[in-house]
């Protein structure tokens, strides 16, 4: 920083693409701090290192951050926003960072909040200097999501997008996160960890496309598929050469407008894109990317698909937890060890393609650590006693999974048993959910919330995510949670359904289901909703108090626990059976 004559740098712990997850070269998050948890941002000053990271994590980055660092809780009172507390500087500081992994919005929102006669420098990437041996940026085969499962051709998804540039009077398009680059294109890699997509851009105008991709990677029979519907296919590293000679007047046929627009996402593109585009005259319009609502809402190939797959991830789950919980007394088992037994449950089903995201096996005290990473040699040991919290998924072509369960491995406490109740109560009320249609995630998270709040308690998390379909374990635009987003909820979205209780140096318990937004009926007062549940493994009544249940609570759990059972037997054996018949009994 010294020699860059940088005051503070930023590193998001992003990619260039603003992806969750991602391979080794883009782990700048953990390299500079020893924070492992999927979200968080860093600051670091001449004489400060900070972290920001939201409630799930505020415990493991207590654990993890090194030395010299200082945690910034997300959402608590008194705590700025990674933008607003650069108006801590002095006047005229030098705000630095490496521009691929800012995302237009960020940017933006830094420099609003910077009014010191702050200078800004996007062209730094710090960590190559100092990263020994960093590792390079991957990239695999990619290959054709058949229409078998994906249910729609790409000509059909590129006409509804083009009507929606149209709408909103948009020349062009350029897209750049790789989920919605999957899915309009009917194409999954493996560049990035646990996400089945490839590195890519699009740019889209009225009447031409442009996939920059890596061409070398592309399997045959897709790349004959794109070039049938007239994809200008580009290699991926000629991208910023592409829109650096780009200009309007070349690029866009049949515009009479003196400054075409361009349509980008902010949240998405980053900021040397929106900067190429501003050198070049462009007219930007900011929204989200009309891939992301199109795909949001499943059609009925998919929805039909994850249906079988759930059903089969369900099975899969349930033999290992009979396995677990009927052999506990005589198994040496550590959590590290759990991902590789369930798995091997998992690989032998058709279409299976990998893990979701990295396995959650907490047991007890760890547990309450919500997104916590067992890590070998400093894992627990689990005993025959207590819970252990599992949260899991896996990637298959026909459906993507996300399901947890709190297990009882033995002798628990009534306190222990209040709150695995109280979760369930929770989970309940948001899976009976009625509603009149346009009601949004934060409107209905309100649902999972009143039996906790009865009680005085809460959850430092949303109470559910949307979820991809063989793409993005975590998909929006909707979710579930306190923070309102404008987003209705609309018949066809996927989205999980998993309230919590998390006490510090004592247990976590979390119950996760996926349930499907459906019309239910029509009336003179209007639409209304409800949701179906989809996830298909019984939820460990060893644990419940039925005294703390209502009767249309009980009525709910016996009834799961009867079409979890038809669902999923087949794909149990004759004493697996047996067993799940005393896991699904009524209670």
């Amino acid at each position: 920083m010294k020699k860059h004559s940088a005051d503070a740098y930023l590193i998001t712990g992003l990619d260039a693409h603003q992806s969750e997850y991602s391979y080794g070269y883009w782990h700048t998050r953990p390299f500079v701090s020893g924070f492992t948890g999927s979200a968080g941002s860093i600051v670091i000053t001449r004489d400060n290192a900070l972290l920001w990271t939201d409630g799930r994590y505020f415990l493991q980055a207590e654990k993890e951050l090194r030395e010299g660092f200082t945690l910034l809780k997300l959402g608590q009172n008194g705590t700025p926003e990674v933008y607003e507390w650069f108006e801590n500087l002095p006047e005229a500081s030098v705000i630095a960072y490496d521009g691929r992994t800012v995302s237009a919005e960020l940017a933006k929102k830094i420099r609003k909040h910077s009014q010191n006669n702050f200078k800004f420098r996007s062209d730094l990437d710090l960590i190559s200097e100092i990263w020994t041996n960093r590792p390079e940026i991957q990239k695999h085969e990619i290959y054709e999501h058949e229409p078998e499962f994906s249910g729609k051709s790409h000509a059909g998804k590129l006409d509804e997008v083009r009507q929606k540039m149209r709408k909103i009077k948009a020349d062009a398009y350029i897209i750049s996160s790789l989920d919605d680059i999957a899915w309009l294109y009917n194409f999954r890699g493996s560049d990035l960890e646990f996400t089945p997509v490839a590195y890519a851009y699009a740019f889209i105008t009225l009447d031409a496309e442009f996939l920059f991709v890596g061409k070398d990677f592309l399997l045959d029979d897709l790349k004959e598929n794109l070039l049938s519907c007239d994809v200008n296919i580009k290699d991926y590293d000629d991208f910023y050469s592409f829109i650096s000679d780009m200009k309007p007047d070349k690029n866009i046929k049949n515009s009479m407008l003196k400054h075409p627009s361009v349509l980008i996402n902010p949240q998405r593109v980053n900021v040397l894109i929106r900067k190429h585009l501003e050198e070049r005259m462009w007219e930007i319009v900011e929204s989200a990317d009309i891939t992301t609502n199109l795909k949001a809402i499943k059609n009925e190939t998919e929805l039909q698909n994850l249906e079988v797959c759930q059903i089969c991830d369900g099975a899969a789950v349930t033999k290992f937890i009979i396995w677990l919980k009927e052999n506990i007394q005589n198994l040496s088992l550590r959590e590290s060890e759990i991902h590789d037994n369930l798995f091997e449950f998992r690989k032998i089903l058709p279409h299976y393609m990998g893990a979701s995201f990295s396995t959650i096996a907490a047991y007890m005290e760890n547990a309450a650590l919500m997104h916590y990473n067992p890590q070998k040699g400093a894992d627990a040991k689990i005993e025959n006693k207590g819970f252990l919290l599992i949260d899991s998924g896996a990637q298959y072509k026909n459906g993507t999974t996300d399901i947890t369960r709190t297990i009882v491995l033995g002798e628990v406490s009534d306190e222990m048993k209040r709150d695995f109740t109280l979760v369930l109560k929770s989970h309940i009320a948001l899976a009976k959910a009625k509603w009149l249609y346009g009601a949004t995630g934060a409107e209905l998270d309100i649902f999972a919330r009143k039996p906790m709040w009865e009680n005085a308690m809460d959850y430092k998390s949303g109470t559910g995510h949307g979820l991809g379909y063989f793409l993005n374990v975590h998909e929006g635009p909707q979710r579930f949670s306190q923070s309102a987003s404008g987003v209705k909820i609309e018949a066809g979205m996927v989205t999980t359904n998993e309230p919590g209780i998390y006490r510090e140096g004592k247990w976590g318990i979390r119950t996760e289901n996926t349930v499907v937004a459906q019309n239910d009926s029509e009336n003179e007062f209007g639409r209304f909703m409800k949701f179906k549940t989809v996830s298909y493994v019984p939820i460990d009544l060893d644990a419940v108090e039925a005294d703390m249940l209502t009767e249309e609570e009980i009525e709910w759990v016996n009834s799961y626990h009867k079409t979890v059972y038809e669902k999923i037997s087949d794909g149990l054996n004759a004493s697996e059976r047996e067993v799940l018949k005393r896991y699904t009994r009524e209670i």
